[in-house]
């Protein structure tokens, strides 16, 4: 009898113990609610577009944009335009500059020789004419004395910045251009509407 009384005994304890163990692993501690910060909203990027483009400027562009958007958002390229020296697809970052270069200007035919060796040689109508500065064109700025398709762009993004040259002294605010520049073509150049 008293063996079966503690074996009562041992069952009742092993099973309050299992009950107790039941309940520790099915009562899990209530847990605190989180407070997240909000997800940060993303910026968009602003992108310098320069060159042979229809409206250079800074555009906003959504996270994720490639070159092809930033060309589309200035109007796309003009057809001067040399877009095989631009990655289309690259990703853009914020800040980024896309500068957008013009072809390179075909070499024009040499012009015949002149059958007296001593007779003086004279030169086309066309180099008489002079080139207007809010008018001219990258190949006919570049054709200039001293100014190369690199500084002849840089001609046509700051009038388009600025506005219309008002005097050809106004030339010698774009960068790369200086006075003495300035004196080998100012006879070459006038300003007009």
């Amino acid at each position: 009898m008293l063996r079966r009384y503690q074996q009562f005994i041992f069952g009742l304890l092993a099973g309050l113990c299992a009950a107790a163990l039941l309940l520790i692993i099915a009562r899990r501690p209530a847990g605190h609610p989180v407070n997240l910060p909000p997800a940060p909203t993303a910026r968009p990027l602003r992108i310098y577009v320069t060159g042979a483009v229809v409206a250079p400027g800074v555009y906003s562009l959504p996270p994720g944009s490639l070159a092809q958007d930033a060309l589309s958002a200035a109007g796309g390229a003009i057809p001067q335009a040399d877009l095989s020296h631009i990655n289309l697809a690259q990703p853009l970052v914020d800040g980024d500059r896309l500068d957008v270069p013009t072809l390179a200007p075909t070499a024009s035919p040499a012009p015949p020789a002149a059958s007296d060796a001593g007779a003086p040689t004279t030169a086309p109508a066309a180099a008489n004419q002079k080139i207007n500065l809010n008018t001219a064109t990258a190949a006919e700025l570049d054709s200039l004395p001293g100014i190369g398709p690199a500084i002849a762009q840089r001609i046509i993004d700051y009038r388009t910045q600025h506005g219309p040259f008002a005097r050809p002294e106004d030339l010698m605010e774009v960068s790369g251009i200086g006075e003495t520049t300035f004196n080998r073509l100012k006879e070459s150049v006038v300003v007009g509407p």
